[in-house]
Parts: C-alpha cells; sequence; structure tokens
C-alpha cells in the first residue's frame, strides 16, 4: 500500500495544542475525539495523552 502524503498542517498536529483549521470533528466521547483532515484526508485522535495519527487500519478496528 502506497504510503499516502499528508498536509503540512498534520505534519506538525502531533505537536500542537488544538486542531488546525481543515480537521473536522467526527467523533466524540469524554475521553478522546476523532478528526479527519479535509485537506490530505488523515485521521488523528486526542485524548489525555495528547494528538495522535491514526493509521487507516486503526479506524477501521475503532469502527468495528
Amino acid at each position: 500500500m502506497d504510503d499516502k502524503k499528508i498536509c503540512s498542517c498534520c505534519e506538525k498536529q502531533s505537536t500542537e495544542q488544538t486542531a488546525h483549521a481543515d480537521l473536522k470533528l467526527i467523533s466524540s466521547i469524554p475521553e478522546s475525539s476523532i478528526y479527519r483532515c479535509s485537506c490530505c484526508n488523515t485521521f488523528w485522535m486526542y485524548d489525555i495523552d495528547g494528538w495522535e495519527h491514526l493509521e487507516f487500519d486503526t479506524v477501521l478496528g475503532m469502527a468495528s
């Protein structure tokens, strides 16, 4: 599988405190929130540990 390119905003997202403008909230529970970037279609999770880039397989596992 080819690696997807992520936008420049997502490249530095893991060090930010807030979601960048292209990240749209798609799911939220008290412990964490899942976002999807409308620019590069990558998924991000924000929880008590901070930002984590989610791989496609991780997102599918969460959905099932």
